[in-house]
């Protein structure tokens, strides 16, 4: 399913790009709506991958994809490597955005939403209403 604009990027920027992880991010999005979980978890992967490689793993951009690969996860009833990925993207956001941001807060969601699913209410109702204390101020 790879665009035009990854190839024009692999051909003119090359694999350890930028532009290419984006373009590798968006095709994962494009997948994880289309139900191809399994094809969107390589491109997350890929782009989280670059990231990684350009800006380190305490980026705003590898926390993002940590989070993408982990709301994933959380689809195909992976629980455990989902709520590694949530936890490991919402340090990050948190570490580089502060508390009181709105990613910081969509990392509590997503958090508490895998712990509803997983039957642990206690830590579902902490997370989202950290959720809620963030995007009310």
């Amino acid at each position: 399913m790879p665009s035009e604009g990854l190839a024009l990027n692999l051909k003119y920027r090359g694999e350890n790009d930028e532009y290419t992880a984006y373009s590798y991010l968006d095709i994962g999005r494009l997948c994880d709506s289309l139900g191809k979980y399994h094809e969107s978890l390589e491109f997350f992967t890929k782009s989280s991958n670059i990231f990684y490689n350009l800006f380190g793993e305490d980026s705003h951009q590898t926390g993002l994809t940590y989070n993408a690969i982990g709301m994933i996860h959380h689809r195909v009833g992976n629980f455990a490597e989902a709520e590694e990925k949530f936890n490991k993207s919402s340090r990050i956001i948190k570490k580089i955005l502060g508390e009181d941001n709105r990613l910081t807060a969509e990392s509590y969601a997503c958090l508490g939403r895998l712990y509803k699913d997983q039957g642990k209410c206690p830590e579902s109702l902490e997370c989202l209403n950290k959720f809620l204390q963030i995007m009310t101020n």
